[in-house]
């Protein structure tokens, strides 16, 4: 599943709307350690056979050696060890007996000792607990940083003492699903971590804002699932506010909506209607102006009001405009505007080239308005939309340099005004959550309107290829 359509299938909870989503690393930990067992140990053979001469009533080490065929200095130091691991005792006189624990032994039961040895296992970081691993992709450091993907700190912020790793939670990682008995070797305690690798497990991260109040929760799904236990976690370490989410959520401004219809595309503070109450009140508002403007054009056109056909204008949540995005990059057959005031290489990839290439052999008129200040770094992205621009006279990629607006427009079909970042919303680990959300109108004259008074920008501002 997209990002997209898993953060669709989780805006359901109660009381709350899903307000942003992005890709993120969650922490783990590759640890090499060593690690104290109970395990079983088997008896070498010539140890067998002195425990068995004893218990057949062989005594002493003359007796033992002459009846196994062996010489006495053999016997002598296989007693020794015995003696010394507590199998044998020896009598002032020098008799030898069996103990109670070689008794039990013999009579059939396990042979168990303490022993070391080196153990190579995940440990999550914010969970706080040994994982299994075997059905889950891992990142590396690096796949964040290619990839351009926020990393979820752990928390303690440091890898974890070999005191806070539980014996018992380790064995149950490591006890195969089809293993039907207990396992015979038994973890007693980490001792110590030697080493300490990062890896990252790959999620959507859910930011959800209650409808009415100042509440802010994050969830994680993995592989499609949400994990409620991640969750906690976060919550318990009060993640929200440590990394910045509550904050930027609850603290956002309204923006100016640079499309012309004076619509605000970030939402003002909640009151106690909550905030469906709001975007109603902001669609009722743009169904007034455009009525006004049509009857303004034309005093017979049909009263518009707030009576409309709804899907003429219609608010969208934040997972609605990937799929919008996809939808004009594919289907527009005339022409496609999109305004972003930043790019990123995780949006504008290679599959997005691919498509933009397509519709522009096919004859669809392009145009690409970006840029906001001075770029620290000229994203590769940019460098192929220029080349794209040099080989097809109807591309127009033009840095704008002082836009706010956020625009897609497919054909005279329909337009977004809307808070989201069409071409960085992915691929930015500094991009601020906010509550993104925005509006879609689907009135052909308007659209085609609009698009015209757009397209003065692209004659008028920037620089980019002609």
């Amino acid at each position: 599943m997209r990002p997209d359509e898993i953060a669709r299938s989780f805006d359901d909870r109660p009381g709350f709307n899903l307000v942003d989503f992005e890709e993120v690393g969650l922490p783990v930990y590759r640890l090499t350690s060593t690690v104290l067992t109970l395990q079983p140990k088997a008896y070498s053979a010539i140890e067998e056979f002195v425990l068995r001469a004893v218990e057949a009533g062989l005594a002493t080490v003359e007796t033992v050696a002459g009846f196994l065929g062996i010489s006495m200095t053999i016997v002598e130091a296989t007693a020794s060890i015995l003696i010394k691991d507590d199998e044998l005792t020896v009598s002032p006189t020098g008799t030898l007996r069996l103990t109670r624990k070689s008794e039990r032994v013999l009579a059939g039961e396990s042979h168990i000792r303490p022993h070391e040895q080196s153990l190579v296992f995940r440990y999550d970081g914010l969970t706080r607990r040994p994982i299994r691993t075997d059905e889950l992709r891992l990142w590396e450091p690096r796949d964040l940083r290619d990839r351009g993907i926020r990393e979820i700190r752990p928390f303690p912020p440091k890898r974890p003492n070999p005191e806070e790793i539980k014996g018992d939670e380790l064995q149950a990682v490591l006890r195969t699903p089809s293993q039907a008995t207990e396992p015979s070797v038994q973890i007693l305690q980490v001792k110590s971590i030697s080493r300490a690798f990062a890896n990252f497990i790959p999620a959507i991260a859910l930011i959800f804002r209650r409808l009415s109040g100042n509440e802010v929760q994050v969830g994680f799904a993995i592989d499609g699932r949400l994990s409620r236990e991640h969750e906690d976690a976060f919550a318990a370490s009060d993640g929200p506010a440590r990394m910045g989410i509550a904050p930027a959520i609850l603290n956002a401004k309204p923006l100016p909506d640079d499309s012309g219809f004076n619509l605000p595309i970030a939402p003002p503070k909640p009151d106690v209607a909550g905030a469906q109450a709001q975007r109603e009140k902001a669609i009722s508002k743009l169904r007034r102006q455009i009525a006004a403007k049509r009857e303004e054009q034309d005093p017979t056109a049909p009263a518009l009001g707030d009576s409309s056909p709804p899907n003429e204008v219609e608010m969208i949540a934040v997972y609605d405009h990937p799929p919008l995005l996809r939808m004009a990059l594919e289907e527009a057959v005339k022409r496609l505007i999109i305004i972003s005031p930043w790019i990123t290489d995780a949006v504008v990839d290679k599959s997005f080239l691919q498509k933009l290439t397509q519709r522009l052999n096919d004859g669809v008129d392009v145009y690409i308005g970006y840029g906001l200040g001075e770029e620290e770094r000229v994203p590769t992205a940019v460098k192929h939309l220029e080349k794209l621009a040099s080989d097809h006279h109807n591309f127009r990629f033009v840095r704008l340099g002082n836009t706010h607006a956020k625009i897609l427009i497919k054909d005279d079909d329909w337009l977004v005004t809307t808070s989201f970042n069409w071409l960085s919303f992915r691929g930015d680990p500094k991009r601020t959550f906010r509550e993104e959300w925005g509006t879609r109108i689907a009135m052909r004259d308007q659209v085609a309107a609009y698009a015209l008074t757009i397209l003065k920008r692209f004659d008028v501002g920037g620089s980019g290829p002609p």
